[in-house]
């Protein structure tokens, strides 16, 4: 074989000069067959071998290797084999006797060639047909205390730590319209939620949506495309009548669906970054919904028209929606502790003392929990996706706090809260002045009234019952009342027919003197 070197010269001389090959090959002492084969080669020789080299040594554990490197397919990133692992299980499990050098040659070879990745084939569908859905994660500052300024000032203001969110992607097949939505979590709930939402969104729904194996939806993985499916995946796809087809498992079944795949990495990457910087996830989600009308105007690489002509079209091939939306909760039963907590999803919620009696139940939204006696929702809390956290409703416990009022200034439910300024110093005040069971027994009568009134309204009264030394909550409760009533404007007096009165003024305003002003008498003190 020829060096690199020698064939760049042979060409020079055989296309640039001119001179033929039986010059060449007379010249240097080289075949003409050999001549001809590389003076016409466009790029330079490589090496390569008629037959495969034989391994003796590695034959016999190549399947080994292959068995290793299939599964690993499967494996995350972080925990796939390197040929120096490979190497090192075969020498211990298998008792291998050749070269770390031959089994890193092997793999590479197999990774390069036997387990490159196929070639695929492009598809089209038919409008109103199929949509992808998956989840794929995001990360995002919430809470963050800048959120009354524009998004790209939050970015340099805020030093937050962003937290990790789960961001929902429904994708439609034919005309590329999607739905974008983030949970704190990708559980049942946030994918039933999700789907109701998604619909609603688009106003209909396709024939069929295409999954991954996601754990929400798939029971256990059967043969073939078979599987075993959840109660929840199975009471949203009755509800809404809709088909599904499920991947085939691991790296393989990921480009059955690479239209959401796609278009999760173009959300995260045109959306999210740089990192956003919400107020709360509301707030985020709005955003992103304005991000995905905005995204109708977008041409996709490939496609002859925009996201919303596409959208004219299949829109008439949407599958029409129930005329109510599924109720997108998780219920079950709900069991109290001593302290009127009920737990859910390793969370605890207040319920009212009145109810703590009752068979109660827990309905489980993405954003809230509401807990029901059948048919009344006596409380309803924010839902939590921490860990042990306790969601108090501090009016759960004011009928128990007034029977045990001297526990009011060391009562978790209450401290818990944030109440506005003021508060808590209007309770000192009272405690210092009443002692601790009055104190507690005005506090909460303060507290009832703070679920009357606006904070403004009982802030302003709160501060001035202070100026005026006045710790009374029938005092502050009064000036609110008088606070709400309308302002009296009276018209005028029509003195037409009593044309005397109108060269009088009143200097003493005894009510008494008004009687003696209609009746003529003498008493009255009158300044003409």
């Amino acid at each position: 074989m020829l060096k690199a070197d020698d064939w760049s010269f042979l060409r020079r001389l055989h296309v640039q000069e001119g001179k033929s090959i039986r010059w060449i090959s007379k010249e240097f002492d080289i075949s003409r067959k050999t001549v001809a084969k590389y003076v016409k080669e466009p790029s330079v020789p490589r090496y390569s071998l008629a037959t495969p080299r034989r391994s003796p040594v590695l034959e016999p554990f190549k399947r080994v290797i292959d068995d290793i490197l299939e599964r690993d397919q499967t494996a995350p990133p972080k925990h796939q084999h390197t040929a120096k692992r490979i190497y090192d299980r075969l020498v211990l499990e298998h008792s291998f006797t050749g070269s770390e050098t031959t089994v890193r040659r092997y793999v590479a070879d197999r990774r390069q060639n036997a387990l490159k990745p196929a070639i695929f084939v492009p598809l089209i569908f038919a409008p109103g047909r199929r949509a992808q859905v998956d989840f794929g994660d995001v990360y995002v500052c919430l809470n963050c205390p800048f959120a009354h300024l524009p998004f790209n000032l939050r970015v340099e203001a805020c030093t937050q730590a962003p937290m990790k969110l789960q961001c929902f992607v429904m994708r439609l097949c034919a005309s590329r319209r999607s739905f974008v939505m983030c949970f704190p979590s990708a559980n049942t709930v946030s994918f039933i939620a999700a789907h109701k939402l998604a619909f609603e969104f688009l106003g209909a729904r396709p024939k069929e949506l295409v999954y991954d194996n996601l754990t929400i939806a798939v029971r256990k993985i059967l043969r073939g495309r078979e599987r075993e499916l959840s109660k929840p995946f199975l009471q949203l796809a009755g509800y809404y009548g809709f088909g599904s087809h499920f991947c085939k498992p691991g790296k393989e079944g990921a480009h059955e669906k690479g239209g959401v795949e796609s278009g999760i990495g173009f959300v995260r990457a045109n959306w999210f970054v740089p990192v956003l910087h919400v107020q709360d996830i509301k707030e985020l989600n709005d955003y992103l919904l304005q991000k995905c009308v905005e995204d109708m105007g977008r041409t996709v690489a490939g496609q002859p028209v925009s996201i919303g002509e596409a959208w004219k079209i299949e829109k008439d091939h949407m599958v029409q929606l129930p005329a109510a939306g599924i109720d997108a909760c998780v219920v079950e039963p709900a069991a109290f502790d001593d302290y009127g907590m009920v737990r859910y999803s390793g969370n605890f919620y207040s319920i009212p003392d009145t109810v703590a009696t009752k068979n109660l139940w827990v309905k489980a939204y993405w954003d809230r929990i509401e807990i029901t006696d059948g048919s009344h929702i006596v409380a309803r809390h924010e839902r939590s996706y921490e860990r042990k956290k306790r969601n108090f409703a501090p009016e759960h416990y004011f009928n128990i706090l007034e029977q045990r009022p001297g526990a009011v200034g060391f009562a978790q439910p209450l401290r818990a809260a944030a109440w506005p300024p003021g508060y808590w110093e209007f309770f000192e005040e009272l405690e210092e002045r009443f002692g601790p069971s009055d104190a507690g027994k005005e506090f909460i009568q303060l507290l009832r009234l703070h679920n009357q009134f606006s904070n403004e309204r009982m802030t302003v009264a709160l501060s001035k019952a202070r100026s005026l030394n006045v710790y009374s909550v029938d005092a502050i409760k009064s000036m609110l009342i008088a606070d709400r009533r309308p302002s009296l404007v009276c018209d005028p007096l029509d003195l037409t027919d009593r044309e005397h009165l109108s060269d009088y003024d009143v200097l003493i305003t005894d009510l008494s003197q008004y009687q003696n002003l209609a009746g003529g008498t003498d008493h009255a003190e009158y300044v003409a």
